[in-house]
């Protein structure tokens, strides 16, 4: 666990010290006192990097031009491990134990240090895209070749949108093939997990109060496609496309396409219940994939 935190010049902290206790801390404060950067702050010294779609640019001190993280973790056999890192606008420095470096892979040994800000209920609200990337991330904790897999994906869809836009039948069909023979890979691995982090899910259903609603069942939405028949369907409809395919300049069916949806008996959870239910549900996703993948100490 982490016992104690020091950083300076991070955002708007100039410099803090501060020491933690076991069990569950709550941090409260007035608006714009650094609340979310401290928790920022504990993310970037643990992990090495900052969250999803910023940079360390903007995150030293507009006063600085550069900072320090500093943790010391608890770990399993009561010993002590501090972790000093330095930073500046164009990154942060390889962590330093007693003058040593360590690699990124011996502090995540140790410490898994996971950031959920606000956007993860607004998966069973908005579009598919957050619901898929929501399914990319269990995914990628759940299975380490998930995320080979989901690039060798993307670097082929990429060919074969550009086949597309150029015209060009002979590569269009060249990459067809490995195109489907990818997407059928994710798509069984994304419905064995669903199966899995439900199950979990289900779990914890039962101790809460939501009304009207038991059992879930998650649907993983596949477009226009026969998933009995993957490969075959995937062809036929990919041809059955192919005038409007060269004509938009991109693949209209595939695991990108893809989307998933939670049942309760034969109703949709994103039809047919509130809002407040489906950000729980979102929460409980993530909750039921940290407990079975989460690793390290939590």
């Amino acid at each position: 666990m982490l016992n104690r935190l020091w950083v300076r010049n991070f955002r708007n902290l100039s410099e803090q010290i501060i020491d933690f206790k076991p069990g569950v801390t709550v941090i409260v404060g007035d608006n714009n006192q650094g609340k979310t950067n401290l928790l920022e702050a504990v993310y970037c010294s643990a992990a090495g990097r900052p969250i999803q779609g910023e940079r360390f640019s903007d995150l030293v001190n507009y006063h600085a031009d550069s900072g320090v993280f500093a943790m010391e973790i608890g770990i399993t056999n009561g010993g002590r491990i501090r972790i000093y890192r330095d930073f500046d606008r164009a990154g942060v420095k390889r962590p330093v134990l007693d003058g040593k470096g360590l690699s990124q892979k011996d502090i995540s040994g140790h410490i898994d240090v996971v950031y959920w800000s606000a956007e993860i209920i607004r998966s069973f609200q908005e579009s598919a895209d957050y619901r898929r990337d929501l399914l990319d991330e269990i995914c990628k904790k759940s299975n380490l070749a998930y995320e080979k897999l989901i690039r060798s994906y993307a670097r082929v869809l990429s060919q074969r949108n550009a086949a597309l836009k150029s015209g060009s039948a002979v590569l269009v069909e060249l990459y067809t093939p490995t195109l489907i023979e990818l997407s059928l890979k994710i798509t069984d691995l994304r419905r064995s997990v669903l199966s899995e982090v439900f199950d979990t899910v289900n779990h914890y259903v039962p101790l809460l109060p939501l009304d009207g609603v038991g059992e879930l069942e998650p649907i993983l939405a596949i477009k226009r496609i026969d998933s009995n028949k993957y490969i075959k369907s995937m062809a036929d409809v990919l041809m059955e496309c192919s005038a409007k395919e060269y004509a938009l300049g991109y693949t209209t069916v595939g695991a990108h396409r893809d989307d998933f949806d939670v049942l309760v008996g034969n109703r949709s959870v994103i039809q047919f219940f509130s809002r407040g239910v489906c950000r729980v549900l979102a929460v409980l996703i993530n909750l039921s994939a940290l407990e079975l993948w989460g690793g390290g100490e939590l």
